[in-house]
């Protein structure tokens, strides 16, 4: 698991599941634990960053999900390519191959609910 994987790991099992005691310590720790060429504070601003987008792109989701089921139907080019497109391009200080991973989790674990 690379390092934006393990973000995006500790950050969902953190922000769905309050797993690590809900100290964003301990979850940085685990983080920086298997990143040993990273600071603490890299890890911790990182972790942050992930943090926001996943809280972002469940908000992106919601607000959005009517044109998501749309989608889901027909599986055709839908405005929804053109929303996060804009929804990567707002979200400054994660990859987008990250954004593009968090989305996913989010449309399922948070729609299809």
């Amino acid at each position: 698991m690379g390092y934006y994987e393990r973000l995006v790991y500790v950050a969902r099992n953190f922000l769905e599941y309050e797993n690590y005691g809900s100290n964003k310590a301990k979850a940085v720790k685990i983080i920086s634990r298997y990143f040993p060429e990273k600071t603490t504070g890299e890890c911790a601003i990182d972790f942050d960053s992930v943090c926001e987008v996943y809280k972002n792109a469940i908000a992106f989701a919601r607000s959005n999900s009517a044109i998501y089921f749309e989608w889901r139907k027909t599986k055709e080019r839908s405005p929804l390519d053109t929303l996060e497109k804009n929804f990567k391009e707002s979200q400054k200080n994660v990859p987008v191959k990250t954004i593009d991973h968090i989305l996913g989790w989010v449309y399922d674990w948070h729609l299809e609910r």
